[in-house]
């Protein structure tokens, strides 16, 4: 092993800082970003009991779904395919739809319009299985959107 010089111990030491601010300059410009988000109550969706759909930003009032996915289960894909098929059926009539950890084998479809939740429309312990794409498109439909059709290939 070779001794470093005291030029390559300031080269190293002055790297290391350089590195630290760079880190540092992009946390106060996400804090900044952050505020300006969170200084505009009336534009931020409020929803009791629902962490993450509290933190979109939501100004249409479209429909904003949270899956939430048991992670010790590994049910993630399950929930990316469920949220692709609401985004392809629905597009931009939803606000999003948001992904949330969970644990303890939760398996739950939440729904929030215009910042206040509308409830579950699925619940894996209490429906006693995984929900098929058409079911979930249905009870979507019937909360977010009762006026329109899905397309005969997703009716009942």
């Amino acid at each position: 092993v070779h001794p470093r010089t005291e030029m390559q111990d300031r080269t190293l030491f002055f790297g290391v800082v350089a590195a630290a601010a760079a880190a540092t300059t992009a946390a106060v410009a996400a804090i900044a970003v952050a505020t300006r988000v969170f200084a505009q109550p009336e534009k931020v969706a409020s929803v009791p009991g629902n962490p993450v759909a509290s933190f979109v930003l939501n100004p249409e009032g479209r429909p904003h779904v949270v899956v939430y996915y048991c992670t010790r289960c590994k049910w993630m894909a399950r929930a990316a395919w469920i949220s692709q098929e609401l985004l392809g059926t629905f597009g931009e009539q939803l606000a999003g739809v948001t992904l949330a950890p969970a644990e303890a084998g939760v398996f739950r479809v939440d729904v929030a319009i215009a910042g206040r939740s509308t409830g579950t429309i699925w619940d894996r312990k209490s429906e006693g299985a995984f929900p098929e794409a058409k079911e979930l498109k249905n009870r979507l439909r019937d909360v977010a959107f009762p006026d329109e059709k899905l397309g005969k290939h997703v009716e009942r």
